[in-house]
């Protein structure tokens, strides 16, 4: 198969895990979760090797799916992360902050282990941008998203209004299903 899935599996099953084990504190229900199919889309354009680099923005479309908080449209991220949540080094930062700028993008999370390499980056690059040295996914959380889940712990989260749907288009009798588009926040 397409050398994607080979770098982008151990991205999403480190995704799932954490989602799982943090399912109570991000406000999700752990039953929902347990029977729901995710199926992620990665798009063509997509490099290889950049797989893991797609870690965080891939927990964060998790997330928002069940929590329905969404993910802010300014905010670009990149990190791999660990089983705990770790979000680690990556690289290429140069280019993946001038890809935020010609994404529009004014916010931009990188892990604290690249915050080195910032030195590197050109301040024409920078400019404009607002980078958030970040170490873990909960520190995360209030950056990427529109709301922090525990801010929303309070209320009532309904998630039946998600677009379950099985590949013939119709809702599976014992599984749930939920296709993500993760094409827009990672950089």
């Amino acid at each position: 198969g397409d050398h994607r899935d080979l770098h982008s599996f151990p991205t999403r099953r480190s995704s799932d895990l954490y989602v799982r084990s943090n399912a109570d504190y991000l406000g999700i229900d752990p039953e929902r979760f347990a029977i729901t199919d995710l199926h992620v889309h990665l798009p063509e354009g997509a490099t290889p090797k950049d797989g893991p680099s797609a870690g965080l923005p891939l927990i964060m479309a998790i997330i928002s799916s069940f929590t329905k908080i969404s993910v802010k449209h300014n905010v670009g991220m990149t990190g791999e992360i660990t089983l705990r949540g770790h979000v680690t080094e990556i690289g290429s930062l140069k280019e993946k902050l001038i890809a935020a700028k010609r994404g529009l993008l004014d916010t931009v999370l990188i892990p604290d282990e690249n915050e080195k390499d910032l030195v590197e980056v050109p301040d024409e690059i920078k400019k404009g941008l607002d980078i958030n040295i970040i170490k873990d996914v909960k520190e995360a959380l209030g950056l990427a998203l529109a709301a922090h889940p525990k801010d929303m712990k309070d209320q009532q989260k309904n998630v039946s209004d998600i677009s379950w749907t099985s590949d013939s288009g119709s809702q599976p009798a014992d599984r749930k299903s939920t296709r993500l588009n993760s094409s827009h926040s990672e950089i």
